[in-house]
């Protein structure tokens, strides 16, 4: 699996971040407080829908605090697997998933999980 993009819309300190990955290798530097472990632990929630590496009470309090109520939440991916482009998104507000891979579309937290598992 190659991961090429990662954008995060009102996650943890995030109002609005998109990082592109470039060559063989990555490394993510910024100032204490910028959000560079909200971004590593937005990629494991995305991948795993698990997002306890957030230390918050539930979800909801990922969802960055400037966020209006009806502002979207997410976590999208873009990259390649298996010579297939891919997409996954889980979105906060509202809460759902959805994973584009190849020309298969699947949706549904379970679904999405079994299938980036396999």
């Amino acid at each position: 699996m190659r991961i090429e993009t990662v954008e995060l819309k009102n996650i943890g300190p995030h109002q609005d971040l998109e990082v592109a990955f470039t060559g063989n290798s990555v490394g993510i530097v910024g100032a204490n407080g910028a959000g560079k472990s909200s971004l590593v632990n937005a990629i494991y929630a995305a991948l795993t829908g698990d997002f306890s590496r957030f230390n918050v009470a539930s979800k909801a309090d990922v969802i960055y605090n400037g966020a209006a109520k009806n502002d979207k939440s997410y976590i999208r991916i873009l990259g390649s697997h298996d010579g297939k482009t891919f997409e996954l998104c889980r979105s906060l507000g509202p809460n759902t998933a959805t994973l584009k891979f190849g020309d298969s579309l699947i949706e549904g937290a379970t679904p999405v999980n079994d299938t980036v598992t396999n």
